[in-house]
């Protein structure tokens, strides 16, 4: 399991950064991601460069789609990936997120439905 720390909003807007280091070491950092409330959407998904493949992208998407469900009750979420990040694509279809469009014909427009 990974560390999450929740970052506070900025531009005052209800966004939030949240920063995922490994258990073990609060100074290694593993991965971001951004969430906006109200839109539900996920965004700037980054995993360090020297931590991919190994799990932790996969992970990180988990345990941030358990925390968004619990925290505000969420029953849908969105995001973007690039038609040619195959990686994140195999995660997040791993996951539950369904191609629902196309943006730009480079971005796979994403959505993810809680089940019933």
């Amino acid at each position: 399991m990974l560390k999450g720390t929740w970052m506070a909003p900025w531009n005052g807007r209800d966004r939030y950064w949240w920063l995922y280091y490994k258990p073990s070491k609060d100074t290694e950092l593993v991965g971001q991601l951004c969430y906006e409330v109200g839109s539900h959407w996920i965004y700037n998904v980054k995993v360090v460069e020297t931590m991919r493949g190994q799990g932790y992208g996969q992970k990180m998407m988990a345990e941030a789609v358990k925390y968004l469900v619990r925290k505000y009750k969420v029953d849908t979420l969105h995001l973007t990936c690039r038609t040619n990040n195959g990686p994140a694509l195999h995660i997040y279809k791993k996951l539950g997120f369904v191609i629902v469009g196309t943006e730009y014909d480079e971005l796979y427009r994403m959505t993810w439905k809680r089940e019933q």
